[in-house]
């Protein structure tokens, strides 16, 4: 239960930080950025919801060793890595 309010809690305060952020970079420097700025943030938002079901999937085989941080750090930079590369490949 904990990790699922976790969960929820992680999306909400990225889905706000993302749409804050996005707002005030369109309106600093325009569409064009702000866009890229939502994908960046889209594409670090995937990279951690990976990690996090790594995680939960871990905890949930394994419960007595979780994953170490650094080994999830890892998890959600190869994620964020994959991601950005299947969208500038399009």
């Amino acid at each position: 239960k904990v990790c699922d309010a976790v969960e929820v809690a992680g999306k909400n305060v990225m889905s706000t930080s993302s749409t804050v952020t996005t707002q005030l970079v369109s309106h600093k420097y325009g569409e064009k950025a702000a866009e890229a700025t939502s994908e960046g943030l889209d594409a670090a938002g995937h990279a951690i919801g990976t990690a996090w079901a790594a995680f939960k999937i871990r905890k949930a085989l394994n419960p007595k060793s979780v994953l170490k941080p650094t080994t999830l750090a890892k998890s959600a930079a190869k994620a964020a890595s994959e991601v950005k590369g299947k969208k500038s490949s399009k």
